[in-house]
């Protein structure tokens, strides 16, 4: 009778290591998933990084040499000097962004939520899209269609601004002419 109880016991705790290592083996699956994803994310990572800091970097290298000519008349120096602040404060946007999203990944810095009107950061963007048209000299609208009644939301806002400015950003860059449309909704 007392072996038949061992025996069980044995049987249980056997029974129990089994879903143990079940478990363990299917939490090191999704780890690996996520190892592999994270490497997936770090290459695409570096290979945008060669564009965000290789083209504006390639710009103000491009246009500096061009200040030293003696041929050139002061508005063409001019704008080679607006072309090259510009991309000098793109390339140290992009900077901090990178020190900051690596601080957020390693978790030196925790996103703070807060309450902001989501209306004027649009409006603001907007706005900023606008200027950045003007710049190019394309024929392109602007317009900020739709919004949110109360205007305010919750969330971490630089986040929100750094997403809609880059959004903006792109879709001027890449629209020749007609119509960049910004809408927002509570649905």
């Amino acid at each position: 009778d007392l072996g038949k109880r061992q025996i069980s016991q044995l049987r249980n705790e056997i029974g129990s290591c089994k879903s143990k290592i079940k478990e363990s083996r299917q939490l090191i699956e999704k780890l690996r998933q996520r190892a592999e994803m994270s490497d997936r994310l770090k290459a695409a990572l570096l290979a945008n990084i060669k564009d965000e800091l290789g083209n504006p970097l390639n710009s103000i290298l491009g246009y500096a040499p061009f200040l030293k000519s003696q041929t050139l008349d002061d508005s063409r120096k001019m704008e080679y000097l607006d072309i090259i602040a510009r991309d000098s404060r793109r390339f140290l946007d992009t900077i901090y962004d990178l020190y900051y999203y690596s601080k957020l990944m390693v978790g030196d810095v925790e996103p703070v939520a807060s309450t902001f009107n989501i209306n004027a950061m649009l409006e603001n963007a907007v706005s900023k899209a606008r200027q950045q048209v003007a710049q190019a000299g394309k024929n392109v609208e602007v317009r900020l269609s739709q919004s949110i009644s109360s205007g305010f939301i919750c969330g971490f806002e630089a986040g929100y601004v750094k997403i809609i400015s880059n959004l903006l950003s792109n879709a001027v860059k890449f629209t020749s002419e007609g119509v960049v449309d910004v809408r927002c909704s509570e649905n």
